[in-house]
């Protein structure tokens, strides 16, 4: 049984990130620096707890006495003090939950076992969840911010403080390891205050688009595959099999959307360019996250066709796929002959990465079809995927099947090959400008929009749409705007 996490030990980590940031202040700023951070930091506390107007007073005069460069130090110091604090506290955090999950009981407000358990003890019957979850929505939308200030940088030095100090964790360590961990921390700390905490200039849209992906790579394709893993084990936990003796089938309800690349309404360097370029870049990080992905699987999934029998639907499988043999295993036509796991997973391997090519060109500006033999959708994908869970399931492997396998295809359920939904903003008196043009090409008589109520344009817009049909449109009259 996991310890439960005290106070005792938060208050320890925030005065070890305390003390080294001390030593490292008073080894490259001065003792001036340290000296003002230690007042005005005790000061303030010491106000917190019993508030006095001299005292305040005395530590407004020793902000105002300090020189620029000194004071830029102190407020930086102060600025990486809180974000170690900040790490100790989500570490803490982090802790507790595990414990509440090792303890095997009901877990916190908002998990999904407190959730089911609720669901449950109101009465919710196991069919009627499966109708909840068979409509349920999850869409989560990553804003676009062009004044973020926080630098990937920054944030990829708190990541690697907060798995360091993970580390101290560990009640196996010896003596000698744990000096060596709070070594590898302090210096860490030391980068994070020699980096500049904001860009020297202006991020642009591509670095805003490249910062939403750092999420995914860094955390959202391992999340996704697990949040499902959690409902699934609360589900089973809470509800067991139905009254048919079929287990709740989970589906895959997350989505995720943004405007990063799409934002023409709250910034001006968003052209229709740079949405292009927001989703090139969006469908790479997915396949190469699925090339990746299926590069793991096939040192996995070595069954021999003599041990075990694989579907007929997958051996078939394999004899549409000649086309793709003489490219997929090039220099041995033959590789994995009796593994057919492997050379489905070799296949899938080849038009991955016939699919990235066609990504890659394109971002080159290049207008580039899909490369021959690439998969044309992400239902194509699925199909191949679902064969090989299908036959692993087919002769008693369904726990591999469920392993890394249903992982990737959660993942690819979720984020196909365009990774998010892409949300287009633009200021709306353009939306009307546009709707006007279109509208004066109506065959049968020409509409002022733009001199309608709003009323009127409500009513315009309805009945053009249920007259269905395509407009015809001269494009070469249209405005370029």
């Amino acid at each position: 049984m996991a310890k439960k996490p005290s106070d005792k030990e938060l208050r320890a980590r925030v005065k070890l990130f305390g003390n080294l940031l001390g030593n490292i202040l008073h080894a490259q700023a001065g003792g001036r620096v340290l000296k003002a951070v230690e007042m005005l930091r005790k000061g303030y506390i010491g106000l917190r707890e019993t508030d006095n107007p001299r005292r305040r007073a005395r530590l407004s005069r020793l902000i105002a006495t300090l020189d620029p460069l000194t004071l830029t130090h102190v407020v930086r110091a102060f600025s990486t003090y809180f974000s170690l604090v900040n790490i100790a506290e989500e570490a803490y955090q982090h802790r507790q939950r595990r414990y509440q999950v090792h303890k095997g009981g009901p877990l916190w407000l908002g998990s999904f076992d407190h959730t089911l358990r609720q669901f449950y003890s109101q009465g919710v019957s196991a069919e009627q969840l499966q109708t909840l979850l068979n409509r349920l929505a999850y869409i989560p939308v990553i804003t676009a911010h062009p004044t973020e200030s926080k630098r990937q940088t920054i944030m990829e030095a708190l990541r690697r403080i907060f798995i360091t100090s993970e580390r101290l964790n560990d009640t196996n360590l010896s003596a000698s390891e744990r000096v060596e961990i709070t070594q590898t921390l302090e210096g860490q700390i030391q980068i994070l205050w020699k980096t500049d905490e904001v860009r020297a200039t202006r991020p642009q849209v591509r670095d805003e688009i490249k910062n939403g992906l750092l999420y995914f790579h860094e955390c959202l394709f391992q999340a996704v595959p697990t949040t499902y893993r959690y409902l699934e084990k609360a589900i089973e936990k809470t509800y067991g099999k139905d009254i048919t003796g079929q287990a709740i089938v989970v589906p895959s309800f997350l989505r995720f959307g943004s405007w990063i690349g799409g934002d023409r309404d709250g910034n001006p360097n968003v052209k229709p360019e740079t949405t292009i370029l927001a989703l090139r870049l969006k469908a790479q990080a997915v396949v190469l996250e699925y090339l990746k992905r299926v590069i793991s699987l096939s040192r996995i999934l070595t069954h021999s066709s003599q041990l075990c029998q694989p579907s007929r639907a997958l051996l078939d499988s394999l004899n549409v796929n000649e086309p793709f043999i003489s490219k997929a295993f090039a220099e041995n036509l033959d590789r994995f002959r009796h593994e057919p796991y492997r050379r489905k997973l070799y296949i899938i391997r080849h038009r991955l990465e016939c699919n990235l090519i066609t990504i890659r060109k394109r971002l080159g500006c290049h207008p580039e079809p899909v490369r021959e033999g690439g998969y044309a959708n992400e239902a194509a994908l699925l199909t191949d995927l679902y064969l090989i869970h299908d036959s692993l399931c087919s002769h008693g492997d369904r726990t591999i099947a469920d392993g890394e396998l249903k992982d990737l295809i959660r993942l690819v359920e979720t984020f196909g090959f365009f990774l998010l939904y892409m949300d287009v903003r633009q200021e709306s008196s353009r939306h009307s400008i546009a709707v006007a043009e279109l509208f004066a090409q109506l065959p049968h008589g020409k509409v002022d929009y733009a001199a309608l109520s709003e009323q009127e344009r409500m009513q315009v817009l309805a009945d053009t749409i249920a007259q269905g049909g395509i407009m015809q449109i001269e494009r070469s009259s249209l405005s370029a705007q």
